[in-house]
């Protein structure tokens, strides 16, 4: 995997995981990452932790938009994280040691990922939730069920 490929994951995993505890209430741990910032400045350190508070009160009201509210964070905050990666390489290090952190402070439900790849294949995943897929076969008629102790039918 080259540089870019490693601060992108590292810059997308950070958004996700530092909005996961900022949503399970973590805002002591998570309160730690705009110390990263330092590098560019006390300023831009005490600007990132006043975003950090304000991301912090956006997620932990409840409502409609709360899902849209926490991918806009994540999105956020994986753009904040890459651009300082690119900036100052030298905080990969910190910031990857901060993420375990957080993660180990998350609650198990939290913690759960889901990671879907495929070539023209279907892929789902839940968190938190049921899953419920609705099939439909094109408009072809199947069978019955077979009934409890008899044959199953045959498909056309």
């Amino acid at each position: 995997m080259s540089v870019p490929d490693l601060v992108e994951t590292l810059a997308a995993e950070g958004g996700k995981d530092l909005v996961q505890a900022l949503v399970a209430g973590l805002v002591h741990l998570a309160g730690k990452i705009p110390a990263l910032w330092r590098h560019a400045g006390r300023d831009t350190e005490k600007q990132m932790a006043e975003e950090l508070e304000l991301a912090a009160a956006k997620l932990s009201a409840t409502g409609p938009d709360h899902d849209w509210t926490v991918m806009k964070a994540q999105l956020e905050w994986e753009t904040r994280l890459r651009d300082l990666l690119r900036r100052y390489p030298q905080v990969k290090p910190e910031l990857e040691d901060l993420l375990s952190e957080l993660r180990r402070g998350l609650p198990a439900a939290v913690r759960q990922s889901q990671n879907i790849i495929g070539n023209n294949a279907p892929a789902y995943g839940v968190m938190n939730g049921n899953m419920i897929n609705h099939y439909h076969d094109g408009g072809r008629w199947l069978p019955d069920p077979p009934q409890e102790g008899g044959e199953p039918d045959k498909l056309p």
